[in-house]
């Protein structure tokens, strides 16, 4: 009972236009043993204080997802594409109820050089069933939030050996506020070896009794090919939430092609 899962989906994508929509179901009971499915499980604490204990909730829902673009080519100057978008995500609990909803309007500015500039306004709605969570003092209470967020981003030209990525956020953030900056730096040596490090700050504000927290995230990646068949990579990370530090090292041998 309850086990089900279904979706269905299906775009048109012209040079000028494309549109794509996609729609899902999952019952309670489904499970993927082979992988996982993201929301079907919602942590939680039982209570007000972290002293409550917590648990987990496991539920069905419906969700839409649905992607309009249109682009325009300008002939002459250093514009290379315009971009305009729509994104609509929506999801609904087994009763019918409308559990949360995420809107997307997105323009951007794709360069001759291959560099992008991107705006993003993000209003959206989440109803929260139970006690969430944060980061610092007492989870989120039960109820509805509804925030827009801002974002900006640039990615300079990839072609060249060392590239930017930056950008920045800012908004609401269910009953507070919060600012996120990114900045990653890419280093790249043809033909063997990339090097990329990444910094992330995330300044959260709650509302009264909920507390403040400033998050700082360092990663670096580094990837190195000795030759075609063997290839090592490091992805290191440094977060300031948990206060640890994580190293992922693999060396990779590929003796046949498609064999690792």
């Amino acid at each position: 009972e309850k086990n089900s899962f279904y979706q269905l989906g299906g775009g048109y994508f012209g040079k000028n236009l494309s549109f794509f929509i996609d729609w899902g179901g999952f019952g309670g009971n489904y499970y993927a043993d082979m992988g996982f499915v993201n929301r079907i499980e919602s942590f939680a604490t039982k209570g007000d204080t972290y002293e409550s204990g917590d648990t987990t909730i496991r539920m069905g829902f419906k969700q839409l997802y649905s992607e309009l673009e249109y682009q325009i080519r300008p002939q002459n100057g250093k514009i290379n594409i315009h971009r305009f978008g729509i994104e609509n995500f929506m999801v609904w609990l087994p009763n019918g109820r409308l559990n949360e909803r995420f809107n997307r309007f997105r323009y951007f500015m794709v360069f001759k050089n291959t560099s992008r500039l991107a705006f993003r306004f993000d209003p959206q709605m989440t109803e929260l069933l139970y006690y969430t969570p944060l980061p610092n003092d007492k989870p989120l209470a039960p109820g509805r939030y509804a925030y827009s967020q801002y974002n900006i981003q640039y990615t300079s030209d990839a072609r060249k050996k060392l590239a930017l990525e930056t950008s920045m956020r800012w908004g609401g953030f269910y009953n507070g506020t919060a600012q996120q900056y990114l900045l990653a730096l890419t280093f790249r040596q043809q033909p063997w070896g990339n090097f990329t490090l990444n910094f992330e700050q995330n300044n959260l504000k709650f509302a009264s009794g909920y507390g403040d927290v400033n998050l700082f995230l360092i990663s670096p990646r580094i990837e190195v090919n000795f030759s075609n068949s063997i290839f090592w990579t490091t992805f290191l990370q440094y977060n300031t939430q948990r206060n640890n530090f994580n190293v992922n090292s693999r060396l990779q041998y590929r003796y046949k092609p498609m064999s690792d």
